[in-house]
């Protein structure tokens, strides 16, 4: 018989070998170059849901002031000043930029129906945060910080644009409707004819989103850019009261962005398939 002694005993294995961990390591890296992409794509998914949300509760609160109106639909300011002054009503205040400047930060621009001439739906919303896309990253400095700015969605400037005198009046074309109160939107489809847009961090300014309709020597512009926060979409609301994703196919209406600096708008974009479905969303001839 083999008498086993104490200093023959095999030892327990207490660590794994160099080979065993750079395994253990390989799998857990592959499984990360498959679960990371699911997860960014749930994140991208909860973000447009929650975008959707927001767009609706701004579109209801829309709808609530036309009630309480007399059928008039909020004011659609167009310039700087909109929201200033009492013939600049706006149903939002402010110009944003990318500059340190209070508009770029002050929710009184969205929720203080006394502040100025802004704020107009302010009276059927209970949070600011209502008028901000999740996926709108963008900073601003302010005060040695760099806070969030509080907006990122424009209306349709042919929902009761009002436009600036000189230069610049001319984005709403006489041969279009102007839909000023809720019956004029029976001359159109109102499932057709959009309300709320998603803007670009780096194009939108003031709540006005401006659609060329003018055809100007057989040419037509990308005037306002469109957001492509959501798998190169933008959520959008529409006059009927729905909600909706719109993805753009044209590389015009996505441009690179570039941090910190503004988009060029006013661009001439010939047959971009886009451009002419939001043409064909923004009103219709008289």
């Amino acid at each position: 018989m083999r008498i086993q002694t104490r200093h023959s005993r095999p030892r327990p294995r207490t660590a794994f070998s160099l080979i065993e961990l750079l395994v253990v390591i390989a799998i857990i890296a592959i499984l990360a170059g498959l679960l990371l992409p699911a997860l960014a794509g749930a994140k991208s998914q909860a973000q447009k849901i929650n975008c959707l949300s927001n767009l609706r509760q701004l579109h209801l609160a829309w709808q609530l002031y036309a009630d309480d109106h007399r059928g008039h639909l909020a004011p659609n300011g167009h310039s700087p000043l909109s929201g200033l002054e009492s013939e600049r009503p706006s149903w939002v205040g402010g110009w944003l930029d990318l500059e340190e400047r209070l508009d770029n930060i002050d929710a009184r621009w969205l929720m203080d129906p006394g502040y100025r001439h802004g704020a107009k739906l302010a009276p059927y919303l209970r949070t600011s945060g209502v008028f901000k896309c999740p996926g709108d990253k963008s900073l601003i400095p302010f005060g040695g910080q760099t806070l969030p700015r509080v907006r990122s969605i424009s209306a349709n400037c042919y929902m009761n644009g009002l436009e600036t005198i000189g230069v610049n009046a001319f984005w709403q074309s006489d041969d279009y409707i102007t839909f000023r109160k809720q019956e004029d939107l029976h001359r159109a489809s109102p499932a057709l004819m959009f309300v709320f847009v998603d803007e670009r961090e780096d194009s939108i300014n003031d709540g006005y989103f401006a659609s060329d309709l003018r055809n100007q020597q057989g040419l037509f512009t990308m005037v306002d850019f469109p957001a492509s926060y959501h798998n190169r979409a933008a959520n959008m609301t529409f006059a009927d009261g729905h909600a909706a994703s719109r993805r753009w196919t044209d590389p015009r209406t996505t441009p690179p962005l570039q941090r910190g600096v503004l988009l060029q708008l006013n661009i001439p974009s010939a047959d971009n398939p886009d451009l002419r479905w939001l043409q064909e969303r923004t009103s219709v001839l008289r």
